[in-house]
């Protein structure tokens, strides 16, 4: 999980916490009826979960994206290892040829001196 998402769940999490506090602080100094009381702090409690339902969405879309572009790089990377693969089999062959003619050269300097 990137450091940004974390960060993002972490205060989700927190907004919750600070929110049940806060209800649980407003239930014991409430100067209000209990049914007015009651009312507000379902009424705040449902502000709560939706602003942490957005943010766990928003920390949702954010890992699906990061998750994309690291499914797109590792792609990327695969196709440039197989196109140095292949520069590097083309340089081998090239090079196992120049070693083929410089074995074919000396092997016939060597033939003339047999002669």
């Amino acid at each position: 999980m990137s450091d940004q998402s974390h960060k993002t769940l972490t205060g989700a999490l927190l907004l919750l916490a600070g929110g049940a506090a806060g209800a649980a602080v407003a239930l014991l100094f409430a100067p209000q009826s209990g049914r007015r009381t009651r009312r507000k702090i379902e009424r705040n409690l449902h502000q709560v979960s939706r602003r942490a339902g957005q943010s766990t969405q928003e920390a949702a879309t954010r890992l699906h994206d990061m998750i994309e572009g690291l499914g797109e790089q590792a792609g990327d990377l695969v196709e440039r290892g197989e196109e140095m693969a292949g520069d590097l089999r083309q340089q081998l062959l090239q090079q196992f040829e120049r070693g083929e003619k410089a074995l074919a050269r000396r092997r016939r300097q060597l033939a003339k001196y047999d002669e």
